[in-house]
This record gives C-alpha cells, sequence and structure tokens, in this order.
C-alpha cells in the first residue's frame, strides 16, 4: 500500500543496501527528503504488519 517512489527507495535501501547519497542522485531528491520517505515507508510497514499479520494470528488463535 506505499506510493510507488516510497517503496522503490524502500526496497532500494533496506534491500539492495543502496547508499542515501546514491538514492538522492537516482532520485533527484535531497538527504533530509530520503530520509522522511525512509521513515514514512517503515511505518508503513509497521502498521500493515501490526493490523494484516499479528491481529489476523490472534484472532485465529482465539478460534482454536
Amino acid at each position: 500500500g506505499l506510493p510507488q517512489d516510497t517503496a522503490r527507495i524502500f526496497y532500494l535501501r533496506e534491500v539492495m543496501g543502496w547508499d542515501v547519497e546514491e538514492i538522492c542522485r537516482e532520485f533527484a531528491i535531497s538527504k533530509d527528503n530520503c530520509y522522511v520517505i525512509l521513515h514514512r515507508a517503515r511505518n508503513g510497514l509497521r502498521r500493515c504488519l501490526q493490523y494484516r499479520w499479528f491481529d489476523l494470528a490472534e484472532e485465529e488463535g482465539a478460534g482454536k
């Protein structure tokens, strides 16, 4: 559910291991903007895991 560029930046940083400077050059953004985008992406992933994965696991366990 992340915006496309946000997801790409997160992927490049966290999965591919790109430096922030490389990402900034590729997307023509400032370092500050890059850090904000990464922060938002991490929060989005955290919310997704909390509401769609962990809550689901609790519901399944309660039904047994």
